[in-house]
């Protein structure tokens, strides 16, 4: 995480005292009595490898573990720790730095990579959990959804002191990750990034991905949801340019306006290369908004897809109903959950009607369940339980067959499943998987998921 400032001797998380910190965002000179924390692993539920850790960084001060991790040996510039993984996770506290030589460049690694982490970044299990899949799309790794200018002045780079900020992961990582699994690599361009930046963005890619792999391109994610600062966005800009009566039609051709304007930047900075796929996106259960995006201005000539996130069972969700809804047996909420998958297939069918009329195939760019507690329902504890019970029973699994039959048989083409892993809880159970190395016979979405591409390899 970006650092928080700390004191030396207290236990407050965030005095709110500034931190100095240098354009990399490592910590240049602390304060009489204060220090800078970060977490380095959370909320895992100690499903990650334990041993000695190596910690290697540059500069002098002082470094304290704490959490999992307890320093065993220490000399300049590395420490090693016994970590021995819970429930906490591992906290790193920076107590102490030379101004004259601040300390940087931290790198905590795991057994077993002290030699390999600069020349194989990536875990072993992620690239093999991985390698079935034709296309990863880098939504959440470029902060999407957070608002990030997108200006390549403002980029994370691989020096940057983490990964995690609202800027997000640094291109060269998409970049090797797509070619280390030979899959093709989907960007959302953020909602607010400049022309030039577009075009370097585009450029780095074409110069760096392998021969030989395609690159979907959209402009940012939803945009059609207020959600996400995105949707507010290109609607105040589709009303300033006056592109519609109605602010959320104006949105709309916001949207599909400055895709095709990225779209013809990306073709320049590639030479017109037929590796890029443009796409346009519209909101599932309402078909018109794909429509919308893809006539105006005759959109859909300067695009290859139209996608849309088929989620099913968000209906569940809801409010007004949470209570009458977590009284619900597990067998009750699958025969809703059935009722919810045939009427998202009624939405596919109307949406690759739509893309075909336009000489566009349908693909998702997300999709799957999406059984979330909204406002109050959140911290609905019986609802959650349910959609905790749900998400990992085997009719899930089965479930996730019938949905992505349907998917396939109502007209759609790629799916992309949201999300790979990820925490399971009252934010969602995205995950196919909930950890890394979870067996796969315990993970009903990813097995489904893998059974079907075992069936349709050939599509």
């Amino acid at each position: 995480q970006p650092w928080s400032p700390q004191t030396v001797d207290g236990s407050e998380w965030d005095t709110g005292e500034p931190l100095m910190v240098d354009e990399l965002g490592w910590i240049s000179m602390l304060g009489p009595g204060q220090a800078a924390g970060t977490i380095l692993s959370a909320n895992t539920s100690g499903n990650y490898p334990a041993g000695d850790y190596t910690l290697f960084y540059d500069g002098e001060g002082t470094i304290e573990l704490s959490w999992d991790a307890i320093i065993i040996e220490e000399e300049p510039g590395k420490l090693t720790a016994d970590v021995s993984p819970s429930d906490a996770g591992i906290y790193l506290k920076l107590v102490d730095t030379n101004p004259e030589d601040p300390i940087r460049n931290i790198r905590f690694i795991m057994p077993g990579f002290e030699e390999s982490y600069e020349t194989d970044p990536f875990h072993p299990a992620f690239l093999t959990r991985l390698e079935r899949f034709s296309t990863i799309r880098f939504m959440p790794w470029q902060r999407t959804n957070d608002d990030p200018s997108g200006n390549w002045e403002d980029r994370t780079t691989l020096e940057h002191a983490t990964q995690a900020g609202t800027e997000g992961v640094a291109l060269e990582y998409m970049i090797d990750l797509a070619n280390r699994l030979h899959a093709d690599p989907w960007f959302c361009m953020p909602h607010r990034i400049n022309d030039e930046s577009v075009y370097e963005f585009a450029s780095m890619v074409r110069e760096n991905l392998d021969r030989g792999l395609n690159v979907y391109v959209e402009y940012s994610n939803s945009v059609w949801t207020n959600d996400h600062p995105q949707g507010a966005y290109a609607e105040e800009r589709g009303v300033t340019m006056g592109l519609a009566d109605n602010a959320f039609q104006a949105r709309l051709r916001y949207q599909s306006q400055r895709s095709v304007e990225m779209f013809r930047i990306w073709r320049t900075a590639w030479s017109g290369s037929s590796y890029i796929k443009h796409v346009l996106a519209g909101q599932s259960s309402l078909a018109w908004t794909g429509a919308e995006v893809m006539e105006w201005q005759e959109a859909w000539e300067q695009a290859d897809f139209l996608a849309i996130a088929p989620y099913f069972g968000q209906e569940f969700g809801e409010e007004s109903t949470q209570d009458e809804i977590a009284a619900l047996t597990i067998s009750d909420l699958f025969t809703h959950l059935d009722e919810s998958v045939r009427q998202v297939a009624d939405d596919i069918d109307i949406n690759a009607t739509n893309a075909r009329v336009n000489g566009l195939e349908l693909i998702a760019y997300e999709g799957g369940q999406h059984l979330l507690g909204l406002g109050s329902a959140q911290d609905n504890e019986a609802l959650n339980e349910l959609f905790l019970e749900a998400n990992r029973s085997p009719l899930m699994g089965e479930l996730y067959t019938r949905y992505l039959d349907a998917w396939r048989s109502n007209g759609g083409h790629m799916f992309v499943s949201y999300a790979y892993v990820g925490n399971w809880g009252s934010g969602g159970y995205w995950g196919a998987l909930e950890y890394q190395i979870q067996d796969i016979s315990e993970a009903p979405k990813m097995n489904a998921l893998m059974e079907f591409i075992d069936n349709n390899w050939e599509w």
